[in-house]
């Protein structure tokens, strides 16, 4: 994105580091998402880029039914699995421009910050966790359609 004004879904090169609870794998390197903002300060009247988060959904090691019709409090979609997942900020273990971005949405620095301080509200939040459905890509994925829906006027950029 030539404005550097974006939200991103990115895959692969980002997988959740011994930090967060996970041993990185070369598998899981090769499928993994994370959702990521740019993030923005004001500086008089103008808008300076200070980087950019990254938020990814893991599964932690827990083991705990999970059973519910609304997956993270996101969306209706019925979870029930033994594994147990977080929200993570992993903005300090990724580097910009590892990774290949999957979607962008072309956004203004008020909607990024917005939309990060949107995201910040799940971090550590708790629920199932599934290889199958409810994981990284999911919740990447998910996190990236609400962007979409809250700034509806925005253009999409998706991967080829």
């Amino acid at each position: 994105d030539p404005s550097g004004n974006s939200i991103y879904v990115i895959t692969g090169a980002n997988a959740p580091t011994a930090s967060s609870g996970l041993v990185p794998n070369p598998v899981n390197k090769a499928v993994h998402q994370d959702i990521a903002v740019d993030t923005w300060k004001k500086k008089g009247d103008r808008w300076v880029k200070t980087g950019r988060s990254y938020y990814t959904f893991a599964a932690t090691g827990g083991v705990d039914w999970w059973v519910g019709p609304n997956w993270l409090g996101i969306g209706t979609s019925w979870t029930a699995t033994w594994a147990t997942g977080r929200v993570f900020d992993e903005t300090t273990n990724r580097k910009v421009g590892n990774g290949t971005v999957a979607s962008i949405l072309q956004t203004t620095p008020e909607e990024d910050n917005e939309f990060k301080a949107y995201l910040d509200t799940f971090v550590g939040k708790e629920d199932g966790y599934s290889l199958a459905r409810h994981n990284c890509r999911m919740f990447s994925q998910w996190m990236f359609q609400k962007a979409q829906a809250k700034f509806p006027n925005r253009d999409v950029i998706n991967a080829k």
